[in-house]
């Protein structure tokens, strides 16, 4: 893993469709729980949705998360932000939503 900012940038490239990439964390000595333990909090705080578990693991064991990664990339996937997104659908009408007024 490189910087905290390259993996966030890759998970939210892979919440808004940038990507269909599944992202696993070999963890094998503890150092990455504290980053695991707020992804589940924001997904408990309704910050972020549960779909994000469907493609981000954690795991202690290499061998495990490289065969999760190799059916994960051979699973066809198709983008849809909005199972991602905390903040819900768009707007119906197909247009962004309406500025709030100054």
């Amino acid at each position: 893993m490189g910087t905290f900012e390259e993996f966030f940038e890759t998970l939210v490239g892979r919440q808004i469709g940038d990507h269909a990439k599944p992202i696993a964390v070999l963890d094998d000595h503890g150092y990455y729980l504290p980053l695991h333990s707020l992804i589940e909090h924001s997904i408990r705080e309704r910050f972020a949705r549960e779909a994000l578990r469907e493609v981000l693991r954690f795991g202690t064991e290499l061998e495990p998360l490289v065969d999760w990664l190799a059916a994960e990339a051979a699973a066809p996937v198709t983008a849809d932000p909005e199972r991602f997104l905390p903040m819900g659908p768009k707007n119906p009408s197909g247009g962004s939503a309406p500025s709030p007024s100054t």
